[in-house]
């Protein structure tokens, strides 16, 4: 692939409930492979449950790490003797720089966002997972508070994905965020059994495109959410502002090989078109 092409990634976005779904039952290898059958190159989970695993014993963070790519973060919001609870991110592709940002509204349930830069061949990619609360109040205290990890600028490409818990198609919370990240999804997520509401959502910067944006009904036997799927398409390099990732950064050997390689039998992620 030259520099004058655009380069693809997948994402994924998932409130995978514990790993809990609407049959009552906890099963880490059912997530894990609903997330496999889509082959992500980024995926964004949230309520992860560590108490949850497979049916070799091991846990939920260690399946999906096997299954999307070692490169990963994760923040914990409830830590037990027996597990921790919060939301993780997983890469295929390495990551440059890493941090957490505390969100949390007053006495409410505790919330962060997972801010990670990822080496996608030629570029940076910004990568914001959040999971905001239930209460208005709450949501609009944490999206000013996401728009201010922005710092007034936006000097590479940049995604936002998780549960929003924003029902409201026309509320403060999708029009502040829309304004910074213009691009979005708007598909149906919740409940996973008749999926009416966008909780989950991806916003993306303006030089990126969203395409084959979906949700898979098959996945709702996992989780009380539905995934939510899209196809990234980053700018050629030459587009990309000069936001090129450093040499030996790149993740060009072997992770972006194996991509392209990957990509080459991969059509729309669902059957639905795009959205």
């Amino acid at each position: 692939m030259t520099g004058s092409e655009a380069r693809r990634l997948r994402l994924m976005s998932w409130n995978i409930h514990g790993c809990a779904g609407h049959d009552e039952v906890t099963d880490a290898d059912r997530v894990a492979h609903e997330i496999a059958a889509f082959e992500p190159d980024i995926v964004a989970v949230q309520e992860v449950d560590t108490r949850a695993t497979g049916r070799s014993g091991q846990d939920i963070i260690g399946l999906l790490a096997d299954v999307v790519g070692e490169h990963r973060a994760e923040a914990y919001t409830l830590v037990q003797p027996d597990g921790r609870y919060g939301q993780a991110v997983f890469s295929r592709l390495p990551f440059l720089a890493s941090a957490t940002h505390d969100i949390s509204w007053r006495a409410r349930e505790p919330r962060r966002v997972i801010d990670v830069t990822i080496a996608a061949w030629e570029h940076r990619l910004r990568v914001l997972a959040v999971h905001l609360g239930l209460s208005i109040k709450e949501r609009i205290y944490q999206a000013r508070l996401l728009r201010e990890t922005f710092g007034g600028t936006m000097d590479v490409p940049t995604i936002a994905m998780g549960d929003f818990n924003d029902w409201l198609p026309f509320g403060g919370i999708h029009r502040s965020i829309r304004r910074i990240l213009p691009h979005y999804t708007r598909v149906g997520t919740f409940p996973g059994w008749f999926p009416l509401l966008p909780l989950d959502r991806i916003y993306a910067s303006p030089e990126l495109r969203l395409e084959n944006v979906c949700t898979d009904s098959e996945a709702g036997r996992a989780s009380d959410h539905l995934p939510l799927i899209a196809d990234l398409v980053l700018p050629p390099a030459e587009t990309a502002g000069g936001q090129e990732a450093p040499q030996g950064e790149r993740g060009d050997e072997p992770i972006s090989d194996s991509s392209e390689r990957e990509w080459s039998h991969r059509t729309s992620p669902c059957e639905s078109p795009p959205q």
